[in-house]
């Protein structure tokens, strides 16, 4: 594999030098991605090189956000692909800690989805989009049940805030879709909420509650509406969950 990926990086970057192209660009950056992995899996673990590939997927980010202008969105997107994949790779090593990072890389994601990201930013949009509800799907679920049972107030508050992070960015004009950065923000608030129920049920109803209220009064804000279903939804979730409880 890694003979392979570094034969494929070099032939394509030596076209991409040649004549600058999609295909070009993304073999080059993605077995380059690739070698390092498999290099640095040949000479440690699977923790070592995935975390390897989330190194050099941070650095794609980096350049597309800041230095590149021409097909900055594709660079940006493998770069995404790169630290969501780096970290799944890891946990089969570092299960807890990788899991949490590649959660955090997705979440991260979809929050520079939202963000104004420069040239090209419609595509590098769609790209951080993708990827990073893509890598939630993938990451959260085990992360969840890896840390639940230890750790389930924990695991959902880390959720929660990082939802509230999101309705914050939202009401405070830094993203370009304010309402669906917000209303993001506030179903991760809840979900967190109801993850902390896992470890203790009395907390979870009543901070899902008081949440789920925040939310609706949040909501009444103009242009956040959703932000105030979310809120309802919650309410008719936890408080019948409080009172059987």
């Amino acid at each position: 594999m890694f003979v392979i990926s570094v034969a494929v990086a070099a032939v394509s970057a030596l076209f991409w030098w040649w004549r600058s192209g999609f295909a070009q660009h993304v073999t080059a950056l993605g077995a380059f991605a690739v070698a390092c992995g498999a290099g640095t899996k040949e000479l440690w673990d699977f923790g070592a090189a995935g975390s390897a590939v989330w190194i050099v997927g941070a650095i794609y980010l980096w350049v597309a956000l800041t230095i590149e202008k021409e097909g900055n969105w594709i660079t940006g997107t493998l770069g995404g692909i790169a630290t969501v994949a780096g970290a799944i790779f890891a946990s089969q090593e570092w299960t807890g800690p990788a899991l949490l990072v590649a959660v955090a890389s997705a979440a991260s994601l979809i929050f520079l989805a939202t963000m104004f990201i420069g040239p090209h930013e419609a595509a590098l949009r769609v790209g951080f989009t993708i990827v990073g509800i893509v890598g939630m799907v993938q990451s959260t679920p085990p992360a969840v049940a890896h840390y639940a049972d230890q750790a389930g107030v924990n695991t959902g508050l880390v959720i929660s805030i990082i939802g509230a992070l999101l309705v914050l960015a939202g009401f405070s004009d830094l993203s370009i879709s304010g309402s669906f950065t917000t209303a993001l923000g506030a179903a991760a608030a809840l979900i967190g909420a109801a993850v902390t129920g896992v470890e203790s049920q009395d907390f979870a109803t009543v901070y899902g509650a008081i949440l789920a209220v925040l939310l609706v009064a949040a909501g009444t804000v103009p242009g956040h509406i959703l932000v105030s279903v979310a809120g309802l939804i919650g309410l008719i979730a936890f408080i019948p969950w409080g009172i059987a409880h």
